[in-house]
């Protein structure tokens, strides 16, 4: 397994550690993002309306929980979750690829995941209002825009 850790000051983002781990022999890779300094734990919150809005840079950490309550979905960390940064689009496509592997998995729910996919591709094309919630207790993760707002994660 090749593992690269390497500390980067990144814009916006200030002193992290950025995580890759391949297998090349199996195909396994895991990626994460650490801030070097102690965070708090965060819940973010970010509305995006506007095509602009889907450009919004968006970094989430292993350990965070994204929310779009618009869908009623909630992606929750497991022990495989992985770290990345993206941007608000790249979230909901992530989410999309995700709910086509489960279609494949699941054919009963075929129905309901075609209705959540069509609101997805209203949202990726700026066509439906949507709300973004990252949920992080090691305050890892980060929405890059004035417009996000940040609060003390409160515990459960």
């Amino acid at each position: 397994m090749k593992i690269n850790l390497e500390e980067r000051k990144i814009p916006h983002f200030g002193q992290s550690l950025l995580l890759t781990a391949i297998c090349e022999s199996c195909g396994y890779k895991h990626s994460d993002v650490w801030d070097v300094d102690e965070q708090v734990p965060v819940k973010l919150t970010f509305e995006s309306s506007t095509e602009k809005d889907l450009t919004v840079k968006v970094v989430k950490s292993s350990n965070a929980t994204v929310k779009i309550p618009q869908l009623g979905l909630e992606v929750t960390p497991g022990s495989q979750s992985q770290g990345y940064i993206a941007n608000v689009e790249g979230v909901l496509e992530r989410i999309q690829d995700a709910l086509l592997g489960i279609e494949q998995m699941k054919p009963e729910k075929k129905q309901k995941i075609k209705e959540l996919l069509e609101k997805i591709a209203k949202m990726r094309n700026a066509k439906e209002m949507f709300t973004l919630i990252i949920e992080d207790p090691s305050g890892n993760s980060k929405i890059i825009s004035d417009k996000a707002k940040k609060e003390k994660l409160k515990k459960q």
